[in-house]
């Protein structure tokens, strides 16, 4: 669910609903936050950001630590960052860039050992800060997520929005 959910979103509804559906039939909290997850991508991908907003806090209230934890916490972020946009991809709601980095911050403090996830955290946290304004914020937070990209044997591909948002912020 989680793949289809960040590449094709058109197609996930059908599995992020049964993951829910089949995670419910279990007493596994990680599993059930894992299939809330995916669920809250789906519906993040589909625009609907508040109940997105409302998956990855269910996710939470089940697995309130470790990876799964990180991970809800770093979609909840893009959620808050897609959810400061309005029409015609206007910034109305400046604020949720704010909980945005808190939510990315939060991510890093619960990635532990898991270099992929406190790189994700970094990326993000560096794009809610380019957003708002904060170009040294943001490029420390590049550095920092391509540190950890780097130590953790990450792909070109998941160090593409890295490198995008270094050239975005105008880093060195």
């Amino acid at each position: 669910s989680l793949a289809h959910v960040h590449d094709l979103v058109e197609s996930a509804k059908a599995r992020a609903e049964t993951s829910v559906a089949m995670a419910e039939k279990s007493d596994d909290k990680p599993v059930k936050a894992l299939a809330k997850i995916a669920h809250g991508g789906f519906l993040h991908g589909s625009e609907d950001f508040a109940a997105a907003k409302a998956a990855f806090e269910e996710a939470l209230s089940l697995d309130p630590t470790g990876p799964n934890a990180a991970l809800a916490r770093i979609m909840s972020g893009h959620n808050h960052i897609s959810m400061a946009f309005g029409e015609e991809d206007k910034i109305t709601n400046p604020e949720e860039f704010d909980t945005a980095v808190g939510e990315f911050e939060k991510a890093k403090g619960l990635a532990g050992d898991d270099k992929m996830l406190l790189g994700r955290a970094a990326e993000g946290l560096a794009a809610a800060q380019r957003y708002k304004g904060d170009n040294k914020a943001a490029c420390a937070a590049v550095a920092e997520a391509a540190a950890a990209y780097e130590e953790g044997g990450a792909s070109a591909y998941t160090k593409d929005g890295a490198v995008h948002l270094k050239q975005a912020a105008g880093c060195k």
